[in-house]
């Protein structure tokens, strides 16, 4: 995580003029000349200053300052280990008065522990720093909701973004994208449908956003709105392959198969579902008891004749039963088949003549109902 240098030195120039009375003329003038440095940003020139400073400090109290000047130079560095040893040093002197200064040193300690990926560390000293009277500017609190991020917080990382948030009059759409995502791998659901439903009045007309609410209704096991919403990013124009079976999958799950199968059917000859769909319309025919339909698509299938016969005998399609079961490989079961063809067809001698070439033990049963239907002359199903 990249962490920002130029953090502290306005705070630096306005930390050193309570020190003067307090310290000794000599260290007073070292203190002047390394601040000078840093307040140009030249924190490798004042870096050995400051350590001859801390050297030459002859009080617990400029041990104390010259600590906490060294570790704002050491942290500008990106030296950060360095710069938490020695701003905790110096915060552990308490004849260390100054309010302004250890705030900015918890402040230090916070960014640092940032920069070292120590994020519990950081959001302990952010805490503290607010504690003592600071104030944390929004990219301090998106830093601080990444670290909560990473931690699994995902409560505390979203409470940080909504005050970074109400800190911009106009914040950016990225800080909302941010707030969703959190909200939504942290499964804070409730939180994450308001900002995306605030998103879509903004924007009524985003695909993405759409798709995004669909997303979020499916982990939330609300179906019926997730499929809603991407029918209406579908009407806001091209969806991707997975979306479109995304639809697809919806109309079946909520127990409309032939909306989903029609669905297939009408996207594949549009060119947006390819050949490869036509195994899932055929099974969305069968769940939706559209035999007929389920029928000529296991032909385009290129399936067993045989199985294509018996969908057209469920569907009534007699002639067409009769066809498919013509061009099966002769087995007892195509016989029996041609046999019921026939017999709907009004073709009873030509019923009985096949039942009776049926020798198969396992169709016996079935033989033998057909074969009573055609002496009582009753109609058979």
């Amino acid at each position: 995580m990249g962490v920002k240098k130029p953090l502290f030195a306005l705070l630096l120039l306005a930390s050193v003029a309570f020190a003067e009375e307090k310290v000794s003329p000599a260290f007073f003038k070292l203190l002047k000349e390394s601040q000078a440095l840093q307040r140009h940003n030249a924190h490798s020139k004042a870096l050995p200053k400051l350590r001859t400073l801390l050297e030459k400090a002859e009080t617990p109290f400029e041990k104390a300052l010259a600590r906490s000047y060294l570790a704002f130079s050491l942290a500008s560095l990106g030296r950060h280990q360095e710069a938490i040893a020695t701003a905790r040093k110096a915060l552990q002197n308490p004849l260390l008065t100054s309010r302004s200064l250890r705030r900015e040193l918890l402040r230090l300690l916070m960014v640092s522990s940032l920069a070292l990926e120590r994020f519990g560390e950081a959001l302990s000293f952010g805490h503290r720093f607010e504690q003592a009277g600071g104030a944390l500017d929004t990219e301090a609190l998106q830093w601080l909701s990444y670290a909560a991020y990473k931690l699994k917080r995902y409560r505390e990382a979203l409470g940080l973004v909504k005050r970074a948030v109400g800190k911009r009059q106009n914040p950016p759409a990225s800080w909302f994208d941010l707030l969703l995502a959190i909200a939504v791998e942290g499964k804070l659901y409730g939180e994450a449908l308001p900002i995306l439903q605030r998103r879509l009045e903004e924007n009524p007309k985003g695909i993405k956003l759409w798709k995004q609410l669909a997303a979020l209704y499916l982990e939330m096991g609300r179906e019926h709105e997730a499929l809603a919403a991407l029918v209406a990013a579908y009407q806001m124009g091209e969806l991707s392959r997975e979306d479109l079976l995304q639809i697809v999958t919806l109309y079946a799950h909520l127990h409309i198969p032939e909306k989903a199968a029609r669905l297939v059917r009408r996207w594949r000859e549009a060119g947006k579902l390819d050949s490869k769909t036509l195994d899932l319309e055929y099974r969305l025919w069968l769940a939706a008891r559209e035999w007929e339909e389920a029928a000529r698509t296991l032909a385009k299938l290129g399936g067993n004749p045989l199985e294509v016969a018996k969908l057209y005998l469920e569907a009534g399609a007699w002639a067409e039963a009769r066809r498919w079961a013509e061009r099966a490989r002769p087995k007892p079961e195509r016989t029996l088949l041609l046999a019921i063809a026939a017999y709907h067809l009004g073709d009873r001698s030509r019923a009985r003549e096949l039942l009776n070439r049926i020798e198969s033990p396992s169709l016996k049963g079935i033989q033998r109902y057909w074969l009573r239907c055609l002496e009582v002359d009753r109609p058979c199903l």
